[in-house]
């Protein structure tokens, strides 16, 4: 074979073999072109938390073709739990926990529009997020020293997690308070509480978060506390019994301490001097007390109140004290031992006794006794001009007769003993009553209602009636106003 003959078969061959793999390109490669290739990347990793952000990538996909022939892509999300989303780099974030399968959809269009696709997925798995230990936080204020009596707030607001929560969680908090002084627990992140004795007491915080997940945590606190005994008040006051307005000499006297308080509400002691020599002369747990010695001098006397609340006394601890002054009045004369009556006190009284159409005006004189508990009156009392009267009703027969009868009351004397007695050891208002003796006279005639030739001479009449009064009386310094309804038997 020549050379030339040799060159014409290896130019027909090499021709015939290009025009094949042409034929094989086209038949065999899809239509369009090359196959792309999908593929995922997604940041910050596969194993997140509710609520992280994730970034899905589909940058590393490849079209499959060349450039110069890529017309558009396109990138479809499906995240796994019914959401979806468009585009080559997409960010979202999954509320509930669980595992989801994110597929990429992903197509070329050609310059021929032809579409090429492939498609890509990934496992994303999700979880609660962890926030590490709950520490229980109790906060008290105000400083110690604390004080029984006195209130004390509480706040467990402080308490958290290692991690701090997101609010999507939606924590519910659960604050729990016990005082170890008996008192009932009490809910609250911030309470206020008030102890009423003293002592070392242990106060304890029980504290629950619960998310919306229904995960539970739980933490306790505990602080001891030393409480310490709040003093009372002492206030005391010596004051004048009855309606007198002095403390007097020999008199008994009240002595008043219903002002003095304790902060935690304990019953109280008192215990009086009050006669200034150190010693306590009455030790009492009655508030107001009737002291009936009195003071044995005239002048200023010292007094000094002591007051312990049932602590101080149960730890054997010295009282609360005030002192004060008291001007004593010296009086007339000295009363007998034991009180009775007191002849400085003269009271006077007046007024008007009605009876019916009968007016008596009246006057007393009295004394004030028994330490001004007890008022005793005399009175007396007398008409003050005629008084009419129809006293028919009184002589059945003569009206049956057909007369009436007229009288006229020409004098008219009444005499009356009263007695009062306080209500109330400093309260100038007396209960009690009067018995007395009341006499009237005058004159009285008769006249027929029908003429039955003239009248019956004027007829002269004297009457008396014992008096029973029962009311109240007012003591205003020396003088007594009584109100009393009087029966005339």
């Amino acid at each position: 074979m020549s050379g030339r003959l040799k060159l014409v078969l290896i130019l027909a061959v090499s021709v015939a073999a290009v025009a094949v793999a042409v034929v094989l390109v086209v038949v065999l490669l899809p239509r369009g072109g090359g196959a792309p290739d999908a593929a995922i990347a997604v940041s910050p990793g596969t194993g997140v938390a509710v609520d992280t952000a994730l970034v899905f990538s589909a940058a590393g996909s490849a079209p499959g073709i060349s450039g110069r022939r890529v017309a558009e892509t396109r990138y479809a999300w499906d995240l796994g739990d019914g959401s979806g989303l468009a585009g080559e780099s997409v960010t979202y974030a999954y509320a509930e926990p669980g595992s989801y399968e994110v597929r990429l959809v992903y197509e070329v269009i050609d310059t021929s529009n032809r579409i090429h696709r492939d498609e890509e997925t990934l496992t994303i798995r999700v979880s609660p997020p962890e926030l590490g230990d709950l520490t229980a936080t109790m906060i008290v204020t105000p400083e110690p020293p604390w004080r029984s009596g006195a209130a004390i707030t509480f706040d467990g607001t402080a308490s958290a997690f290692q991690i701090a929560p997101p609010a999507s969680l939606g924590l519910r908090w659960t604050f729990e308070w016990s005082f170890g002084d008996g008192s009932a627990t009490i809910r609250g992140g911030r309470v206020d509480h008030t102890f009423l004795a003293p002592g070392d007491l242990i106060v304890e915080l029980s504290v629950v978060a619960t998310d919306r997940f229904d995960r539970e945590w739980r933490a306790t606190a505990s602080q001891t506390l030393h409480i310490g005994n709040s003093s009372p008040t002492a206030v005391g006051a010596v004051r004048p019994t009855g309606g007198a307005r002095d403390v007097r000499r020999g008199r008994a006297v009240m002595l008043d301490a219903s002002g003095s308080i304790d902060p935690d509400g304990h019953d109280l002691t008192f215990a009086w001097d009050i006669d200034g020599d150190g010693m306590d002369d009455v030790k009492t747990t009655d508030a107001v007390f009737r002291y009936e010695p009195g003071f044995p001098d005239a002048g200023e006397q010292h007094v000094t109140l002591h007051v312990w609340d049932s602590y101080m006394l149960d730890a054997d601890q010295p009282p609360v004290s005030t002192t004060f002054r008291v001007a004593v009045a010296g009086g007339l004369l000295p009363p007998p031992d034991g009180g009775g009556v007191d002849l400085g006190a003269i009271l006077l009284s007046g007024g008007m006794l009605s009876m019916g159409e009968l007016r008596l005006w009246n006057a007393a004189i009295g004394m004030s006794l028994l330490d001004g508990r007890l008022l005793a009156l005399a009175g007396y009392g007398a008409s003050a001009g005629d008084v009419e009267l129809d006293m028919t009703d009184s002589f059945p027969s003569v009206e049956l007769a057909g007369y009436s009868v007229n009288g006229t009351i020409t004098k008219a004397s009444a005499l009356t003993l009263s007695a009062f007695y306080g209500v109330h050891p400093t309260w100038p208002v007396f209960a009690g009553g009067s018995i007395g003796y009341l006499s009237y006279g005058g004159s009285y005639e008769a006249s027929c209602r029908v003429s039955i030739g003239g009248e019956l001479p004027p007829v002269v009449y004297s009457e008396s009636k014992i008096l029973i009064g029962a009311g109240v009386a007012v003591l205003l310094g020396f003088f007594v106003i009584s109100f009393q309804a009087v029966l005339a038997l």
